[in-house]
């Protein structure tokens, strides 16, 4: 592995060690009779994607941190069922937990129906089977789509699946078809084109906004100047999200505070914009919020009101009708699951009414 691509790994597990932990992550005492139980954890513990949409393109990634001190990798074998693709892996000396191995996938969206499999993982005499799951629909011309950068799926998001159900729950319901979008390796481009020109809501966030090339930077300022709306969720708990957020923010002027957020935020009804955005949302909460300030935006707009003049969320449009959305909090799959106000405003911003784009002819 590049040395680059380690040190970003490293900083995002410590930017979010201390929510892993808090959920579990501790190794247990493996039975060495069983090879099966050599390996400490697998995170999450399933990988249940959901309802998806024919077609998409969605990416995940697993952990395994076995139960082996040992400081130099072997390299594991990996066999997955007909409808996962292995994208890549890597083995390495993880500094509390012995060696892991990290595997990134892509599911075959191409066959309709649920599909239930396991990944199988060998490191030596060690053994680990990798649940996932999807299902599958039809596409729906009315379904509002969605382009995730980064897949919430993803290895160092949490030790156990529930953690996701507020997001499935909202897949669901809102009938979205999201396409997901794995951390690319160092010096790669997180963003596509050809992806981008298929959705109408672009969802950035964690160390894909982070990762984000000078070019995709460009191509997500083009998105909005062309009629596409903008997600932008970023906090100073998670490190470099700010900073990289205001890069993508400048020309429409606003700008995420980089101060770290200190207490809870408690949005009622009076501190909520009257808004579509803000429909049937009563309340907003977060913990240790990112504020965002306007300046000079024309335009903008405080959708969600916090203390010190600044927004929690902030609306700004380009002249094409496109618009970017900040949002001053980082795991944003996990924030939705703390407040029903929370994914009710999520749901509203991505339920956005389809663009006339290059991917209606598929």
């Amino acid at each position: 592995m590049q040395a680059t691509q380690r040190n970003v790994s490293l900083q995002l597990f410590g930017t979010v060690v201390s929510m892993l932990l808090c959920a579990g992550l501790g190794a247990q005492d493996a039975k060495k009779s069983d090879p099966e139980n050599v390996a400490a954890r697998l995170q999450p513990d399933v990988t249940a994607l959901g309802t998806l949409r024919k077609g998409t393109r969605v990416e995940a990634n697993i952990i395994v941190f076995w139960n082996d001190p040992a400081t130099k990798a072997e390299k594991a074998v990996i066999e997955p069922p007909a409808f996962i693709r292995i994208l890549r892996s890597s083995t390495r000396a993880h500094p509390q937990h012995g060696m892991m191995t990290r595997v990134w996938f892509a599911i075959d969206t191409s066959k309709l129906g649920a599909h239930d499999g396991q990944i199988d993982i060998r490191y030596g005499d060690a053994k680990i089977k990798a649940p996932v799951s999807a299902v599958v629909l039809p596409n729906d011309r009315l379904s509002p789509r969605v382009l995730v950068a980064e897949t919430p799926f993803e290895g160092y998001s949490t030790s156990t699946s529930t953690t996701f159900d507020a997001w499935r729950h909202l897949v669901a319901t809102k009938k979205l078809e999201v396409h997901y979008i794995g951390t690319p390796k160092s010096g790669e481009h997180v963003l596509r084109a050809e992806d981008v020109s298929r959705v109408d809501v672009l969802l950035l966030g964690e160390s894909s906004l982070i990762q984000l090339t000078e070019s995709d930077v460009s191509l997500v300022q083009g998105f909005v100047c062309g009629g596409g709306r903008v997600i932008v969720t970023a906090s100073s708990f998670f490190v470099g999200t700010v900073a990289a957020a205001n890069k993508v923010l400048r020309p429409f002027g606003l700008q995420m505070n980089t101060d770290r957020g200190r207490g809870n935020l408690q949005a009622l009804d009076e501190d909520l914009a009257k808004h579509p955005l803000t429909a049937k949302v009563e309340s907003i909460t977060a913990r240790t919020p990112c504020g965002t300030r306007i300046e000079g935006a024309q335009s903008g707009q405080v959708l969600v009101n916090m203390p010190g003049e600044l927004a929690f969320v902030a609306l700004a449009r380009s002249a094409a009708g496109g618009e970017v959305v900040t949002i001053g909090t980082s795991l944003w799959w996990k924030w939705i699951g703390e407040a029903k106000g929370n994914s009710r405003l999520l749901g509203n911003l991505l339920a956005r009414p389809r663009r006339t784009t290059s991917g209606d002819k598929r």
